[in-house]
């Protein structure tokens, strides 16, 4: 199989590398996503032996509007602490 590294100029093997060293017009890629491709700076652009796929977003459910807990919503009104007016 083609050596990887070679592809992105990054094999310090030269002739002892297991691998062919021969360019491919696509280089290959692995399944692993490129870290720096997902940071928005990859060097290594289309020669990069890793994945620059589109990573997929998960979004997180709508949030639901606050309501106050159930006891805090059936508290009786407050009542005024001065005692009521007799008027004769």
């Amino acid at each position: 199989p083609p050596c990887r590294f070679f592809q992105v100029g990054t094999c310090n093997k030269g002739s002892a590398c297991v691998f062919t060293h021969i360019k491919t017009e696509h280089p290959l890629r692995v399944d692993t996503p490129c870290r720096f491709f997902a940071a928005g700076h990859c060097a290594h652009g289309a020669f990069c032996p890793f994945s620059h796929a589109p990573t997929h977003t998960v979004r997180a459910p709508p949030l639901q509007p606050f309501l106050p807990a159930p006891s805090a919503r059936q508290q009786p009104p407050l009542q005024s602490p001065m005692p009521p007016v007799c008027q004769s």
